[in-house]
């Protein structure tokens, strides 16, 4: 019988057995797709552990050449019998991802839930042997401990992630084999991190005031575009200066994805606005939160959060509105990060405002610095960003 159980989970480290002709088209396209049949219908099909994967690839009937490591956003998670469930049933029933009761195998249909981040070859035995060992004590351990469902898979993917440190750092690399597969995380450009100081990746969408959509990447001084209010409305508001826009960086932001369809990526200490709590960072933001989003003109109506995961993207921008406020990909956002109250950040920005309203040209001024420790940012933010360890220090 047929019976499910939800499960929110953060992204969880999983793994994935197959060809090396089909990992090369992996590392190429960045992307897996579906296959046509298993346990749960036509899926891209995980496990917690490599030789969980090895003996799923092709039912058991192969042998596969290269191990997978994925992080793959489960979302809403349903538990069943292998073999009684399809593709269609799931979306019927509203879940994203399966687990079969009783084996090592998860179910994911969309591509875009499954994040690439590592390719190993079967035959590298000291990190397979590795992996396998860990995964079987941490298992031992949580199951001994009796932790919650969540808790463990927390440590347990903690653990993983940290031990694939280790053994880059003895390998000297994170990479597989430079002959033939590359890091799908890692791109061209500078790496930034954590993305700590940073707002949202080059490809977040704002909009302007005659509704024509607009990517951060292509935002300037002195486009006017929309923004949310503290009563829920959307006002017209400047750009007037930038704190970070650098097109090549690369850091990890927090996505959140909601049940209206909105998906926005923040940096972990970006402030977004949570109903009940007003502006948190987006790493506070937790499923079930209700966040602001424009799903038409006018006002702005609840969504709730039904998944949060963590991505590496491309490029860091920080765009400062009059109004202090912003629309990015119909979320509402603050503009400001590291300082925690909204309020004294919009305050400590009044004088680059009131510059700017006197004289605009002064804004070409300052954002033309190249010595910046923040790429592109307005001089004044830079000088600013000098205390951002103090402010985490006081918790302000």
């Amino acid at each position: 019988a047929c019976s499910g159980t939800l499960i929110s989970v953060s992204p969880m480290k999983l793994y994935h057995a197959t060809s090396r002709s089909a990992a090369d088209e992996i590392s190429r396209s960045r992307h897996m797709h579906p296959g046509s049949h298993g346990y749960a219908g036509g899926a891209i099909y995980f496990s917690q552990l490599p030789d969980g994967a090895c003996r799923k690839y092709r039912n058991g009937r192969g042998n596969p050449e290269v191990i997978i490591l994925c992080s793959v956003q489960l979302g809403r998670q349903w538990e069943v019998e292998k073999n009684t469930v399809s593709e269609r049933d799931v979306r019927r029933n509203r879940y994203d991802s399966v687990k079969i009761r009783g084996l090592d195998v998860f179910a994911v249909y969309d591509s875009w839930r499954v994040d690439v981040r590592q390719f190993r070859l079967v035959s590298d035995e000291q990190w397979f042997s590795t992996m396998n060992s860990l995964n079987h004590h941490m298992m031992s351990r949580l199951q001994n401990a009796h932790v919650s469902h969540h808790e463990g898979l927390r440590l347990r993917q903690a653990a993983v992630y940290s031990s694939h440190q280790d053994i880059a750092r003895q390998h000297g690399s994170t990479e597989v084999d430079h002959r033939h597969y590359h890091n799908p995380s890692r791109h061209q450009g500078s790496t930034v991190g954590s993305g700590e100081e940073l707002c949202f990746p080059a490809s977040a969408m704002v909009t302007l005031q005659n509704g024509i959509l607009k990517s951060m990447e292509d935002l300037k001084i002195g486009d006017v575009i929309c923004a949310p209010t503290a009563t829920g409305d959307i006002v017209n508001s400047e750009v007037y200066a930038f704190g970070h826009r650098d097109a090549a960086a690369q850091a990890v932001f927090c996505t959140i994805e909601t049940d209206s369809g909105h998906r926005v990526a923040a940096s972990a200490e970006h402030l977004l606005w949570v109903e009940g709590k007003g502006f948190i960072p987006a790493a506070s933001v937790l499923v079930d939160d209700l966040v602001r989003v424009q799903e038409g003109p006018g006002a702005l109506s609840s969504s709730r959060v039904r998944a949060v995961c963590q991505e590496v993207m491309t490029g860091v921008f920080a765009p400062f509105t009059l109004e202090g406020t912003i629309l990015v990909d119909g979320v509402a956002a603050s503009c400001y990060a590291v300082l925690k109250r909204h309020a004294l950040f919009h305050f400590a920005m009044s004088p680059a405002r009131a510059l700017y309203r006197i004289n605009r040209a002064t804004s070409d001024w300052a954002h033309g610095s190249e010595e910046l420790r923040l790429k592109g940012a307005h001089i004044y933010v830079d000088l600013m960003s000098f205390f951002a360890p103090l402010v985490r220090l006081m918790r302000v």
